[in-house]
C-alpha cells in the first residue's frame, strides 16, 4: 500500500508532529479499500494561521481548510481525512452507476469537503 499512498507534509517545524500526522493518514488508508493511488498533501494556507489539507484519488480531490496551530494537526488532520474519505465512500455508493449504466459519478477536481 505505501507504493499507492504519497504523503506529503510542509511548513511543520517538529518531526514528531509530521510523523504523527503521516502515520495517522496511512491508518486511515489502510481501514479503506480504496482503490488507486491517492496523494494526501498538508501545507500552510496562503491566509495565516490556516492549513490545508488536500487529497487527491481517483477522478476525487477533497481540499479542505483548517485553523489550528501546527502542534495540532495531528490531532485534526485525522479527523477531516476521515471525514472526507467517508464522505467520498457515501457518495460513490449513493450515486454510484446504475446496472447498465457505464458511466461514473466523480467529484469535479475543485470541489470542497466542509462541514
Amino acid at each position: 500500500m505505501r507504493n499507492r499512498i504519497f504523503i506529503e507534509v510542509e511548513g511543520v517545524d517538529d518531526p514528531s508532529v509530521v510523523a504523527v500526522v503521516e502515520h495517522t493518514i496511512w491508518e486511515s488508508f489502510s481501514q479503506r479499500s480504496l482503490p488507486g493511488s491517492w496523494r494526501v498533501h498538508v501545507c500552510p494556507s496562503h491566509i495565516q494561521g490556516r492549513w490545508v489539507l488536500d487529497v487527491q484519488g481517483l477522478d476525487a480531490r477533497h481540499k479542505t481548510s483548517m485553523a489550528v496551530p501546527a502542534t495540532l494537526l495531528q490531532e485534526l488532520v485525522p479527523v477531516r481525512l476521515r471525514e472526507s474519505l467517508d464522505r467520498l465512500c457515501t457518495v460513490r455508493a449513493d450515486d454510484g452507476p446504475r446496472q447498465g449504466d457505464r458511466t461514473q459519478v466523480a467529484i469535479e477536481p475543485h470541489d470542497t469537503l466542509t462541514d
